[in-house]
């Protein structure tokens, strides 16, 4: 996927994104297997995988409706769970809407009808906030932006900083990069969903088949020794903002002691 800041497949940064160097690092550790690298839309990976194509993909938030046809391997790497990036003059003017502990209320915020944020089509962020957004992805002009095809992160945090848009439901990761290439990452806030974990977990994910059960576990056994790596750890706080690596850090514990929290 072409999907800058996290994935970079032309131009002068082709190959350095967060996803292009992990990859790297994944299939240098599997080298009894062929594979090869395609291009895809998130859009199309799922038709793929619904089709039983042979085709995986290494950063996928796991939940019941995908697990009918992915199986998930062990989890790749920890992230801040999807939240609302958006500016100062927008949390001010949501203020009712959130809690004692800076956390956003999604559900109200939506039913308020006060701001427009922008989503990502088919994309699923937690099945907590999959619920609440879905009944507002079918309503024709309303509070959601559905962007469609690749994001255009630049574009997207340009939409926000000038208010064309109110906020955008995200990863900080994937964001406050795009908003450091631009020199505003000062004026982005990532606020917390209410009811979302304190992080949340990526998997790599393979259609699936019998074609893969001997695959899965190499796999597995490959990103338990990855993830621990300082080289893939970095890799990670490199890309999110300095303020948030001590809380990173500290979760990274777990997995280095091998005690990876296992959710759905």
């Amino acid at each position: 996927m072409h999907i800058p800041p996290i994935s970079y497949l032309k131009g002068p940064k082709t190959g350095k994104g967060l996803l292009n160097l992990q990859l790297d690092q994944i299939l240098d550790s599997l080298p009894d297997y062929r594979q090869s690298r395609i291009p895809v839309s998130i859009s199309r990976l799922m038709e793929e995988m619904k089709d039983g194509r042979k085709i995986c993909f290494q950063a996928l938030t796991r939940t019941k409706a995908r697990e009918a046809f992915i199986d998930f391997s062990e989890a790749t790497m920890m992230t801040f769970p999807n939240g609302l990036l958006t500016t100062a003059e927008v949390k001010e003017k949501l203020a009712a809407h959130i809690n004692i502990d800076g956390e956003m209320d999604l559900a109200a915020i939506l039913e308020s009808g006060q701001v427009s944020l922008i989503d990502h089509k088919d994309r699923s962020y937690s099945e907590t906030i999959n619920e609440i957004i879905e009944p507002y992805r079918k309503i024709k002009d309303g509070p959601l932006f559905i962007n469609t095809g690749m994001p255009d992160w630049d574009l997207l945090v340009k939409q926000i900083l000038h208010h064309r848009f109110d906020a955008m439901i995200g990863r900080p990761g994937e964001v406050f990069e795009a908003a450091k290439t631009l020199n505003m990452q000062d004026k982005l806030l990532y606020l917390p969903i209410q009811g979302e974990a304190k992080f949340s977990l990526l998997y790599a994910g393979c259609s699936k088949g019998e074609w893969n059960k001997g695959y899965m576990k190499d796999l597995s056994k490959a990103i338990i020794q990855l993830r621990s790596r300082p080289e893939f750890i970095q890799l990670r706080l490199d890309r999110m903002p300095s303020g948030m690596h001590e809380t990173y850090l500290r979760y990274r514990s777990k997995a280095i002691s091998g005690e990876f929290p296992k959710t759905n």
